[in-house]
């Protein structure tokens, strides 16, 4: 009888046992759904933040493209009006009385703005001839004459009165200088510019002299003998020139001009006289 107790006692608790520990499986498995619902919850709340800060930033974008585009009608109406306040101000002027010759300076008032503005050039009262004379050199030359060449060579030996032969050719508007005598030939009468830049060697120098119909007008002179560097000079003249005038430049005597274009010729017509 006892053993039969306590056989039943075993199955019973066996039974127990069995279905605590079933228990506790299923309450494990519930808690770990409930753990990635919450973690899946988290997650969509993220998105759906992200998705609240895009929606805000696209509304502030159609926000400032609707101010912009309010701004661009204005300025649009703007040009319009600016438009049509211009097309009627052309319909005045062309609509006016005023004759185009009256509009037009005439002599005088062109005499009295140059005297004005360059008192050098004031025509004489009853001088006729001085008027004209002015009038004539105030005229803008109708012939272009502009060049600059330079020695290309190295180094060359000039001796008594000898030509600078300025070989290379920047520019020769007119063609009035001739790279191949290295003399200019005025086209016209009127008043010039020369200038010339001469270089020597150290140890060297040398004296050149700008000449005009075979006259000496100026010298200009560069002299290193005293320093181991190169030495430079430039030197400019305004002068009057006849047409078929010859201007060339020429050593004074016998010495060594530095080329390699660092020595220059240039020259241009400023204005035409009588």
């Amino acid at each position: 009888m006892n053993l039969f107790l306590s056989l039943c006692l075993g199955v019973v608790f066996s039974c127990t046992f069995a279905e605590k520990t079933q228990d506790e499986d299923t309450l494990s498995n519930i808690l770990t759904e409930l753990r990635n619902l919450q973690e899946a919850q988290k997650r969509y709340t993220n998105t759906l933040d992200e998705f609240k800060s895009r929606v805000s930033s696209l509304e502030n974008t159609v926000k400032d493209l609707q101010r912009e585009n309010k701004e661009l009608v204005s300025e649009i109406r703007r040009l319009k009006n600016d438009k049509r306040q211009n097309i009627d101000i052309n319909d005045d002027q062309l609509q006016t009385d005023e004759p185009v010759e009256e509009r037009v300076p005439n002599v005088d008032d062109i005499d009295k703005l140059l005297n004005t503005t360059f008192p050098m050039l004031k025509t004489v009262k009853g001088d006729k001839k001085t008027k004209k004379h002015v009038r004539k050199i105030r005229q803008v030359a109708d012939t272009h004459t502009a060049f600059t060449a330079g020695l290309s060579v190295g180094e060359i030996t000039l001796g008594d009165h000898h030509t600078v032969i300025f070989d290379k050719v920047y520019t020769n508007i007119g063609n009035a200088y001739h790279a191949h005598t290295g003399i200019f030939i005025a086209p016209c009468r009127g008043l010039y510019v020369f200038s010339t830049t001469m270089m020597v060697s150290p140890g060297k120098d040398l004296l050149l002299e700008i000449v005009k119909d075979g006259s000496i007008v100026n010298y200009i002179y560069a002299d290193a003998r005293s320093t181991s560097a190169y030495m430079s000079t430039t030197k400019e003249w305004t002068l009057e020139v006849n047409k078929g005038s010859e201007v060339w430049i020429r050593s004074r005597s016998q010495g060594q001009l530095h080329g390699y274009l660092h020595s220059l010729f240039s020259g241009f017509l400023l204005f035409e006289t009588e």
